[in-house]
């Protein structure tokens, strides 16, 4: 039995060991430790108390003696992925060899419901300014040296690609714009091509007391996750009432995920990314391949 399993059920009776110098601690309510469970500590003494100690190496180890710092920017633009992406990219790839079309199975949804004035243009303008922020919402992939990289693309363009159903009957309209909106939320991304970020505007009522439709953002999971999703989206708000009033949108702080990266390829390399990889080869080993 691997120690991560002797410790699991342990836990199951409260029961918590812990590394004390030489000795192997054990804390539990009156009565917790068995017989078998106490044979079954000792008899893995050695063994557990190789895992502890090297997991207190884990969670003590200096991570801030490699601070995250604004890194040096190509002069080609083009940086490795971050382990993250790399994986994204394989599965990318994996699904493209079973079809012809990009999977938009990663795709971030952002939607908004607009009712009342709204102006296009103006939110056109602040993700314009939200992905000129961030280079990595203007990358595509490219290989380098057989390995797949983000370019970072000096010249790029972005449009919000309108839509208008107020021709049809009015109880047709809600469906049809769900449908348009839906079709840009779950189309899937050229990784290669396209930027990392898509947009569409639908217009369901153009009366000027009555203005409504479904603004439909869509995002790659490679270039971010539920968390920054959540920032991209005050980004968004900020930047359109910014401009909405005839200001600047604020600038972003100065690290981005290339920096990122650059700290990641830093501190996961050498005998840190040897300790790590054979630390998870052996809890992994008994793992089901298909699970």
């Amino acid at each position: 039995m691997k120690p991560i399993d002797i410790l699991s059920q342990l836990a199951k009776h409260n029961i918590r060991v812990s590394v004390n110098g030489d000795k192997l601690s054990v804390d539990a309510p009156v009565g917790a430790v068995t017989a078998p469970l106490a044979a079954l500590i000792r008899d893995n003494k050695p063994a557990l108390m190789a895992f502890l100690t090297e997991q207190a190496g884990f969670v003590t180890e200096k991570v801030d003696a490699r601070p995250l710092v604004a890194s040096t920017r190509a002069a080609d633009g083009v940086y490795p992925l971050s382990f993250a992406q790399k994986r994204m990219w394989f599965l990318d790839v994996l699904d493209k060899a079973g079809s012809q079309a990009p999977s938009g199975q990663y795709n971030l949804p952002m939607v908004y419901q607009v009712n009342g004035p709204f102006d296009v243009e103006i939110a056109e303008r602040a993700l314009c300014h939200i992905i000129e922020q961030h280079p990595i919402l203007r990358s595509v992939i490219v290989e380098k040296d057989e390995e797949p990289c983000l370019k970072v693309l000096p010249d790029w363009q972005f449009k919000i690609e309108r839509f208008d159903v107020c021709h049809l009957p009015v109880e047709q309209r809600e469906t049809q714009a769900k449908g348009i909106a839906h079709g840009i939320l779950s189309q899937g991304f050229a990784l290669d091509s396209e930027l990392m970020v898509r947009a569409g505007f639908v217009l369901m009522s153009d009366r000027a007391d009555e203005l409504s439709g479904i603004l439909a953002i869509a995002v790659h999971h490679i270039a971010a996750d539920g968390w920054s999703m959540g920032l991209l989206m005050n980004a968004f708000n900020s930047a359109y009432q910014a401009l909405n009033k005839g200001q600047l949108p604020a600038p972003t702080k100065a690290l981005q995920y290339i920096d990122f990266i650059a700290w990641q390829q830093r501190y996961l390399a050498g005998d840190n990314l040897a300790r790590q990889l054979s630390y998870w080869q052996q809890q992994l080993d008994d793992a089901p391949m298909v699970h």
